[in-house]
């Protein structure tokens, strides 16, 4: 899923997550006016002049239906609007969220090292970012081990949880974790050094764009709110 909404060309990194940051806590305050539906849709015009129009295709179906998921479930024990305000708080939460998912990590890692932050925090980011995705496939591949041996319709059976698919996922952490050990020390990391960079990202006019449009519609939204207008 995560390589199917990557953008081939992303927004320079830092940018992104600023603009996520942004929109997120700046919306949280928001989300009560009556206009906040056209907020979230200027946010999205925003994403898709940036290009992050398969993103959205394929992830904000997914964001609007758990927010109406848990706004209706919000429903049955609180009254309309605060259902709708949740319905908004988790739609803010998914929308801000899309070009920081659509990321290429690899990207983020390399501005941060071309901005000279520590390495144990980029290397640290790093692995975070792909552990994530590598876990996927390795629950993934002992659950298909697991139907191939006919007991993947017993899995809620503690015995069943726990020697055909907790032991196994074990096992995989720590051989993905002794790797990592190893293929950090064949390239001689060292936390002292400095990092040469494969490839340099440079700020481009459009970033500088996506960035000025995020806070002009944020700085837009903060204004109408105190004048209640």
């Amino acid at each position: 899923m995560k390589e199917e909404v990557r953008n081939m060309e992303d927004v320079y990194p830092l940018f992104i997550l600023l603009g996520s940051l942004i929109t997120f806590f700046i919306g949280l305050s928001l989300v009560r006016n009556d206009w906040f539906v056209y907020y979230l849709l200027l946010i999205i015009g925003v994403y898709l002049l940036s290009g992050y129009f398969n993103s959205i295709l394929r992830l904000l179906p997914i964001v609007l239906i758990i927010s109406t998921v848990v706004a209706i479930t919000t429903l049955v024990f609180a009254t309309m609007e605060e259902a709708k305000l949740t319905f908004y708080r988790f739609s803010l939460f998914g929308i801000s969220a899309i070009p920081t998912l659509s990321m290429n990590p690899i990207n983020l890692v390399r501005v941060l090292n071309q901005n000279n932050f520590p390495r144990g925090l980029n290397l640290g980011l790093l692995i975070s970012l792909r552990f994530t995705s590598k876990m996927k496939e390795e629950i993934k591949r002992i659950y298909q081990a697991m139907k191939l041996r006919g007991i993947h319709n017993k899995w809620y059976k503690h015995e069943i949880a726990y020697r055909a698919f907790l032991i196994p996922l074990m096992i995989r952490i720590i051989n993905i974790s002794d790797t990592m050990a190893l293929s950090l020390e064949t390239r001689a990391f060292n936390m002292n050094d400095t990092a040469s960079n494969y490839k340099i990202i440079d700020i481009q006019m459009k970033d500088i764009v996506y960035i000025i449009l995020i806070l002009s519609i944020n700085i837009i939204g903060i204004i109408i709110n105190i004048r209640g207008v």
